[in-house]
């Protein structure tokens, strides 16, 4: 069994580099914490919680499960999510450039007037998803799924592999 963190407030803590394997964080306060080049075992969950302005830029987050997380303005560069859960999230005005979301579940996740340069979204269902105003220069969304279901209203750049109706005019 792992470590259960619930109801914390740890705001502005340093993970940078560390690995974390079969972590919860239940209804806790972690925004502003760094977890730069940190790596989560596919053990790892995120529930509830608030990684608001959390600096995860580098972060190994493949195969975890992130539901109804606040990631708001949180740094996301180059950030791993492959075959991850990022369900029922928010991601406004994250910073997600290089990010890559590949085979990725992100249903009703909001990435409202993010940063999403070159991000991977390939082969992700994007259910219900909220791409509202966010920069999508060449973010790839190639083989994603439910693209009739997000919302592409107000998409910034050229997207590559986003259906006619859903990109932005050239």
């Amino acid at each position: 069994a792992g470590a259960f963190i619930n109801n914390a407030q740890i705001s502005g803590s340093s993970f940078r580099r560390t690995t974390l394997e079969d972590v919860t964080f239940m209804l806790s306060d972690v925004s502003n914490a760094s977890f730069a080049g940190a790596s989560f075992s596919s053990l790892t969950r995120i529930e509830s919680s608030s990684f608001a302005f959390a600096q995860l830029e580098g972060a190994d987050l493949n195969g975890m499960s992130i539901v109804e997380a606040k990631l708001n303005h949180a740094i996301l560069r180059s950030a791993q999510l492959r075959n991850a859960e990022l369900l029922t999230s928010d991601l406004a005005n994250a910073v997600c450039d290089d990010a890559d979301f590949s085979h990725s579940e992100l249903t009703l996740s909001r990435f409202r007037g993010a940063s999403l340069r070159r991000a991977s979204f390939r082969n992700a269902k994007l259910a219900s998803t909220s791409f509202v105003g966010a920069m999508c220069e060449r973010a790839n969304f190639l083989g994603a799924t439910d693209t009739n279901t997000a919302d592409f209203n107000g998409i910034v750049g050229q997207p590559i592999g986003l259906p006619s109706q859903a990109a932005p005019p050239p």
